[in-house]
C-alpha cells in the first residue's frame, strides 16, 4: 500500500511545485502588466485586470485541489492505520489464544506425570508386597522341608 501513497504524495508535491512555479510566473506576469498599467489608458487596465482575475480563479482552483489532495491522503493514511490496528489486534488475540493452549498443555502434562509416578508408585508397592509374600512363602518352605528331614 506504501507505493500508493507515495504515488499520492509524488503527485501532490508535483501539484505544488507547478503550482507554486506557476504562481511565481503568474506573479511575474502581474508585477509587468502593473508597470503597463501606469503607461497605457484606460482600456488596457481591464484587460489587466481581467488577467488577474483568472489567474486568481486558477490559483483557487488549484487550492481547492490541493485540499482535496489532502484530504484524499489522509483518508489513506486513516484506512492503513484502522488495516494495522486491526492487524496488531488480530496478532493479540492470538497470542491471548497460544498462552492459553499452552497453560492447557503444561496442566495436561503435569496430571499425567503426577498419574505416572502414582501408577509407578503403585507398581512398585505391589511388587514389594509380593516379594515379601515370596520370601515368606520360601521361608515357611524352608521350616517344612528342615522339618522333614529332621523326623525322617
Amino acid at each position: 500500500m506504501e507505493p500508493v501513497l507515495n504515488s499520492a504524495q509524488e503527485e501532490l508535491h508535483q501539484a505544488l511545485v507547478s503550482a507554486n512555479a506557476e504562481i511565481q510566473v503568474l506573479r511575474s506576469t502581474v508585477a509587468a502588466m502593473r508597470e503597463q498599467m501606469e503607461v497605457m489608458k484606460a482600456g488596457e487596465q481591464q484587460r489587466i485586470q481581467h488577467a488577474v482575475a483568472a489567474t486568481s480563479d486558477e490559483v483557487l482552483q488549484l487550492r481547492q485541489t490541493i485540499g482535496a489532495m489532502r484530504e484524499e491522503l489522509e483518508k489513506a493514511r486513516f484506512s492503513e492505520q484502522a488495516k494495522i490496528q486491526a492487524a496488531v489486534s488480530t496478532a493479540h488475540e492470538e497470542l491471548g489464544n497460544m498462552r492459553t493452549t499452552v497453560q492447557a498443555l503444561r496442566e495436561k502434562m503435569e496430571k499425567q506425570r503426577i498419574d505416572s509416578d502414582d501408577a509407578l508408585q503403585t507398581a512398585q508397592a505391589s511388587a514389594r508386597a509380593e516379594m515379601k509374600q515370596l520370601h515368606l512363602t520360601i521361608q515357611e518352605l524352608r521350616e517344612a522341608l528342615e522339618n522333614r528331614h529332621i523326623h525322617a
